[in-house]
């Protein structure tokens, strides 16, 4: 049955083999869909999204050069779309990496020909549901990490595309500033920000749609300073990145008394702890209960973890 829209679906093929690729295009034609185009690899998928801006884009999820997850990473940062992820494994774990990455379905190999168009469809409604919900309730679009950064007036030194690429940025280019995405390729942000803390420390934000509690603890046993939550928006990203880069500042005073980064982040737990008793004594703000601590330190000549372990016996329930 032909395609009984008045503007049909122009779509995006990405599938590294040639007899699948063809496949889809006759399925797709048959009921009146449009190719816009066919990609071999993730890196000419995300470049033909941009050419061509098809209206869904079908991709494989095992792809030379760069997958289908970071494949739909990439062309949703830059424009949103529907995307169907087409894929033979169907492990929660690629189901979660495709879901973070902004794909709306997952069809399964080997598919039957019935069920390719209608999983189009099915994402094509339901991304323009979600922009119909966003515009009722007064949300923009999420806009590319890149644009939101540059919006505020801060420099984009680098981009990496996985774990392994943002440990060799980071040594190659000296950021100030690390935001790294908990899930990536090869090596997850949560190793890569240890690798990079262990060869210079800086401030560390993880970016994830996952805030179990677990991940959480994770990310701070590795020494990242600051978890902000997908979705976020403009306005949550600067106080998380001056938190982190206050955390750090706290944590570099700390080191100071320290030989290793271990016992850094160990007297940073402690210091932590004795803030939030100073805060709720007080009525102290995290930064007023911090100097307090290094005054302290200062005027007795003591390590701020020994005047945090005392407040903490002094005070703590």
């Amino acid at each position: 049955m032909l395609d009984d829209y008045e503007n049909p679906l122009r779509v995006l093929i990405a599938e590294d083999e040639a007899i699948i690729r063809l496949d889809l295009r006759g399925i797709l034609e048959k009921y009146g869909l449009i190719v816009v185009a066919e990609a071999r690899n993730g890196t000419e998928a995300v470049e033909l999204a941009r050419a061509v801006r098809p209206d869904v884009a079908l991709l494989d999820l095992r792809m030379p050069e760069l997958d289908g997850i970071e494949a739909a990473r990439r062309v949703y940062a830059e424009r949103p779309l529907p995307i169907v992820m087409l894929t033979a494994f169907s492990d929660r774990a690629n189901v979660e990496q495709a879901i973070d990455a902004g794909v709306f379905t997952y069809l399964v190999k080997p598919f039957k020909e019935t069920d390719v168009v209608p999983a189009i469809r099915a994402a094509a409604a339901r991304h323009a549901e979600l922009l119909n919900a966003r515009r009722a309730v007064g949300v923009k679009p999420l806009k590319p990490l890149r644009t939101m950064l540059e919006r505020v007036g801060l420099v984009v030194c680098a981009e990496a595309r996985n774990g392994a690429e943002a440990v060799e940025l980071a040594r190659s280019e000296q950021p100030d500033v690390a935001i790294l995405d908990v899930k990536m390729p090869g090596l997850d942000g949560i190793e890569a920000a240890r690798r990079i803390l262990g060869e210079r420390p800086l401030p560390i934000v993880i970016v994830s749609a996952y805030t179990e509690e677990a991940l959480v603890e994770r990310a701070a046993e590795a020494g990242v300073f600051g978890y902000l939550a997908k979705p976020f928006r403009e306005h949550d990203l600067m106080p998380a990145i001056a938190t982190a880069r206050a955390r750090f500042d706290e944590l570099t005073a700390v080191r100071e008394e320290v030989e290793t980064l271990a016992d850094a982040l160990a007297a940073r737990k402690a210091i932590e702890r004795a803030k939030g008793i100073l805060m709720t004594k007080d009525g102290l703000t995290e930064d007023a209960a911090f100097a307090r601590l290094r005054k302290a330190s200062q005027t007795s000549g003591r390590p701020m973890r020994v005047i945090a372990e005392a407040v903490i016996e002094a005070f703590a329930a």
